[in-house]
């Protein structure tokens, strides 16, 4: 009976889970995709002479082309709808703005990624040179239920509780 409870209230976490996620999903979209459509607009050149309102349905129709034809990151679909969509603009300077965009869109965010993961790694790497003790065991690192043992694994973990009781 107990696996039974047990279960229910890890399936009920798990919705929870799924339901913040969703809503996270949904606000992070509401935000991401008018500031990624503005940054876009903003590359534009001066000679593209489009109003923001009309931009953004080509831009909408450009997204919803991308993801319908299931290319990764809808690469060349996408371009291709805005570059057909935006006749009068010259296509060598559209092109130039869909570049540069593309590099706003996707290599600062893995540039700003990378270096965050460096970053982690490097501070992590000198937690775990701090957590061993004199004689070159493990000790834990902070408290209550949200211990972490440097250097071990989840054996270590089961090890080091069932020696402690």
């Amino acid at each position: 009976l107990r696996g039974i409870a047990g279960a229910r209230r890890l399936s009920l976490a798990a919705v929870r889970n799924m339901r913040q996620n969703l809503a996270f999903a949904f606000l992070y979209n509401a935000l991401g995709v008018p500031i990624a459509a503005g940054v876009l607009w903003a590359l534009l050149p001066d000679s593209a002479d489009v109003d923001p309102v009309t931009f953004a349905g080509v831009y909408a129709i450009a997204v919803v082309g991308g993801l319908v034809s299931q290319v990764p990151g809808g690469l060349g679909v996408f371009e291709a709808v805005i570059v057909y969509a935006l006749p009068r603009v010259p296509p060598p300077q559209l092109l130039g703005a869909l570049i540069a965009y593309r590099a706003v869109y996707y290599l600062a965010p893995l540039v700003l990624a990378a270096v965050t993961l460096a970053a982690h790694l490097a501070f992590d790497d000198a937690g775990a040179a701090r957590a061993t003790d004199d004689r070159g065991g493990r000790k834990h690192i902070g408290g209550g239920d949200k211990r972490a043992v440097a250097g071990g694994g989840r054996d270590d973990l089961a090890h080091d509780e069932a020696h402690a009781e």
